[in-house]
């Protein structure tokens, strides 16, 4: 699939409230909901997707952020899935669940205020065709960088902590 590249545009929205989802380790598809036992027993879990079955402790923490971003007169919906998020944040999506979310609970909320407004360039791929013409999925991001680095001179994650770091000594 074809990479098309934008020079310059404006993150206008981050969505990062549920930015971590958990995914069945080959296929990469969420499985959420798909192993909640009532009964407090560890069941197999099986992808629909792909077909694979295992052990809710093999299924990993992949991040899925969604993003508006604003290119001249276009306004565009696009995702950041894991590597591109990773780069983006500086963490990965487990450290970030399993560590800094519990942590920083307001993290999500300064990742935000720290991406909107930031100028970027990207590069993305078009969605494959729908069947539907009322549906449209997301743009692919597969790279995001600020055009101007020194308004994000490390990691995003790693620069919001270092700022609620700073908040709660006050």
């Amino acid at each position: 699939m074809a990479t098309e590249f934008v020079p310059g545009g404006v993150i206008t929205k981050a969505s990062l409230d549920d930015m971590i989802y958990t995914a069945c380790p080959r296929c990469y598809i969420s499985m959420k909901d798909q192993f909640v036992s009532n009964t407090g027993m560890e069941l197999p879990v099986h992808c629909a997707s792909c077909g694979l079955t295992c052990s809710q402790n093999q299924l990993q923490f992949k991040y899925r952020l969604q993003l508006r971003l604003v290119s001249g007169s276009k306004v565009v919906d696009a995702m950041l899935f894991d590597e591109v998020a990773e780069a983006l944040l500086g963490v990965s999506a487990l450290n970030m669940k399993s560590n800094l979310l519990f942590k920083y609970p307001t993290l999500p909320q300064v990742l935000k205020e720290l991406l909107v407004g930031l100028h970027v360039s990207f590069s993305f791929q078009r969605p494959a065709p729908k069947k539907s013409k009322h549906f449209q999925r997301d743009l692919k991001i597969t790279k995001i960088e600020p055009l101007i680095p020194q308004l994000l001179p490390e990691p995003a994650a790693k620069l919001a902590i270092n700022l609620i770091d700073q908040m709660q000594q006050r």
